[in-house]
């Protein structure tokens, strides 16, 4: 799953996607262990960024886990903040 799951990722990301990769990736519905550091870290700045916003939808239960791991490593700035969001609100929403 985790090679479909990939080229599913980076269709999705890329600038001409029409969703339908989007559709496919909830349809297999990843957890935590499917988004490896070397995975996500193959993935350019913009397509992170762009990536952890997904999150939320295609892996609920899980994604908030995910962000605080790469909350760690991640080194690009727009990426960062847009975890540091993400996780805001993810408090926000369980209170």
């Amino acid at each position: 799953m985790k090679d479909e799951l990939e080229t599913l990722i980076r269709s999705d990301l890329a600038d001409d996607s029409d969703g339908s990769a989007a559709l496919e990736i909830l349809r297999l519905a990843p957890k935590k262990d499917d988004f490896s550091n070397d995975l996500i870290n193959s993935i350019q700045p913009k397509g992170r960024a762009r990536l952890y916003l997904r999150l939320a939808v295609w892996c609920k239960a899980d994604a908030a886990e995910i962000l605080k791991q790469r909350l760690n490593v991640e080194d690009d700035r727009l990426s960062r903040k847009i975890i540091e969001a993400l996780l805001s609100n993810e408090g926000r929403s369980n209170k």
